[in-house]
């Protein structure tokens, strides 16, 4: 067998790529109705609530209710330390 190299751009090549998923989306559509069966995609989940408590002299702060913490408000960001530079 003989090797050729063949010049082909990104472009050329992603256009490539990009008939080959139609062709197979097309293909696969085909099966589906042949089938009976629909596309599966992403469910929507339905919207649900929840119930936070919030400080009035803190809002920033949130209430932490973990097993083996203490119970009651904290921050729940880390703090960075910033190194003192000297001048």
């Amino acid at each position: 067998m003989k090797k050729v190299e063949v010049e082909k751009t990104p472009s050329q090549y992603l256009n490539t790529l990009e008939d080959e998923a139609k062709k197979l989306e097309k293909e696969l559509q085909e099966k589906r109705e042949n089938v009976g069966r629909k596309k599966a995609g992403r469910k929507l989940k339905e919207s649900t609530t929840k119930i936070v408590s919030v400080s009035k002299t803190d809002p920033d702060s949130g209430l932490l209710n973990r097993p083996g913490k203490p119970s009651g408000p904290h921050y729940l960001a880390l703090p960075a330390l910033i190194p003192k530079t000297e001048s």
